[in-house]
């Protein structure tokens, strides 16, 4: 919350990610209410909110493959759980052990996944024990809502659902940026050898403008026709040496090491 009102002290704007679990009727919301259909096929709702203390838009993106894989996986998940669960309940029982011990063995399998709240068991009968294990279908319902959603908000509230849902799908490249920015074979951000805030502003420019250095290097390669990215840019260009070579009659000769075709477009 302070990291939010300070970027919106500094005029910044903002577009980030939501928790489902902290929006539920949001995300509960029928398909039948998704007013908007992107591009790609995905569908989107959007409702103006309060979120962080923000007057922010929020967009909720649905994507029917990514839904159908999640419940897939889901529901091998609990049948993988019931199997183990039945498992348990067979082993202990054949070594005769007591009801109190099955409880807390499969209590404690239950405990131990993140699946394990969406089963309930109970162990019945005193000498021929037996055991019931069922999904808690309401929860595995409400669970199943969540699938395949993608919660969005921005306090940019002037732009389109689409322009929203877009700025988000960008987040890769910024990701790949403060990798770049990380990498200590690239720029280095650490270690920064450097302990004032105000050296460490001025080393945290450098930064910054040494990635925009490589974007417009990568930028400038792709409009030549050259689609790669920059750790191949880094890799093409590493293998260039250049000297110069100064006579005693003062004449010089510019040597460069033999390239490569792509090399001397480059």
């Amino acid at each position: 919350m302070r990291k939010i009102k300070a970027i919106d002290e500094v005029d910044f704007h903002l577009v980030g990610a939501l928790a489902s679990s902290h929006h539920r009727s949001l995300v509960s919301r029928s398909l039948k209410r998704y007013e908007t259909t992107l591009k790609d096929g995905r569908l989107a709702h959007r409702e103006e909110r309060t979120v962080y203390g923000l007057s922010a838009s929020v967009v909720v993106v649905y994507n029917e493959k990514t839904a159908r894989k999640k419940e897939y996986n889901f529901r091998k998940k609990l049948a993988a759980l019931k199997a183990k669960v039945r498992e348990t309940f067979r082993v202990k029982k054949e070594k005769g052990k007591s009801k109190a011990v099955i409880k807390k063995a499969i209590d404690d399998l239950l405990s131990d996944s993140s699946e394990g709240s969406f089963l309930k068991v109970t162990i019945g009968g005193r000498r021929y024990k037996t055991l019931s294990c069922w999904l808690d279908r309401t929860k595995v319902k409400r669970k199943m809502r969540t699938f395949g959603k993608q919660l969005i908000f921005t306090d940019q509230t002037e732009l389109t659902t689409e322009e929203i849902v877009a700025l988000y799908d960008q987040r890769p490249a910024v990701e790949e940026d403060f990798r770049q920015i990380k990498d200590p074979h690239t720029i280095a951000w650490q270690p920064a050898y450097c302990w004032t805030d105000s050296k460490l502003r001025v080393y945290a420019l450098i930064c910054v403008l040494a990635l925009l250095v490589l974007k417009i290097m990568v930028r400038e390669a792709r409009a030549h026709g050259f689609s790669m990215s920059w750790n191949t840019l880094k890799t093409e260009l590493a293998d260039l040496d250049e000297v110069i070579v100064v006579y005693p009659d003062l004449r010089s000769v510019r040597l460069i090491t033999e390239r490569s075709t792509i090399q001397q477009r480059l």
